[in-house]
């Protein structure tokens, strides 16, 4: 079809212009004027972006900012080098505003020990994005103290013109509902799990997970944020099990 003519025009870039995808389909034997639709497009393996540099005319550009995936300490990590890494953050707003609203309706609370400890992390370079453009007075992120962060959940709660969100991931929230139980500072928030465990805790379906999260974090639904380093992208569930990008 004519559309689909159309995206795959648009698609000629990378396949041109990126050496390991272009590699890659060397070795499928696949060519752009072979791939009679968009769904035929051959999707680069993500074990590529731990052993290769993927981005397009390499030569012509030098990263600005490089990210890498989260991981236990015995993977390798994923790596996106950036060119304008200003356009990942105006990106990761207009979406989470799209959904959530503005930001500067929000004070945002980070309990992402692993992403900050192991460093280089897009979710982190996002949330503290986040605080910049929510203009809060509450600093954002927390290690392992959960009673500072709950001090200042209580206090961000005090503020009746802003929502409160508590982004954090998984194996840590269990830990601070595991501590705190129904401490009324966690009522009334909204929760964003962005999964994983970390090998921290034993892996466990979304639907487990949210049931735990329930008993501390009240009856309201557990929101949750899935992104990937390697596409600079988030989707989001508003706690209807239902992801929307």
């Amino acid at each position: 079809s004519a559309i689909c003519a159309a995206l795959l025009a648009a698609g000629i870039m990378p396949i041109l212009h990126c050496p390991p995808y272009a590699a890659y389909l060397r070795q499928l034997g696949r060519a752009p004027g072979a791939v009679p639709c968009l769904a035929d497009i051959p999707f680069l393996p993500i074990e590529f972006f731990k052993t290769h540099d993927v981005r397009t005319e390499p030569a012509a550009w030098t990263p600005q900012e490089e990210f890498l995936s989260s991981g236990t300490t015995r993977q390798q990590r994923s790596r996106h080098l950036l060119r304008d890494p200003q356009l990942y953050r105006d990106n990761a707003a207009r979406i989470f505003e799209q959904y959530y609203g503005a930001l500067s309706g929000w004070t945002v609370l980070a309990l992402l020990p692993s992403y900050l400890e192991q460093g280089q992390s897009s979710l982190v370079a996002m949330v503290d994005d986040f605080t910049r453009r929510s203009g809060q007075a509450q600093p954002a992120f927390f290690l392992h103290d959960h009673g500072a962060l709950r001090r200042a959940l209580a206090e961000a709660k005090q503020d009746a013109s802003r929502r409160v969100l508590l982004i954090g991931v998984s194996y840590a929230l269990l830990d601070l509902a595991a501590e705190a139980g129904l401490a009324p500072e966690l009522q009334g928030l909204t929760v964003l799990e962005t999964g994983g465990m970390k090998g921290r805790r034993r892996e466990m379906i979304r639907e487990e997970l949210h049931q735990e999260l329930r008993y501390a974090f009240g009856p309201a639904g557990i929101h949750s944020e899935y992104g990937m380093t390697e596409l600079l992208s988030q989707a989001y569930s508003l706690g209807d099990g239902r992801f929307y990008c």
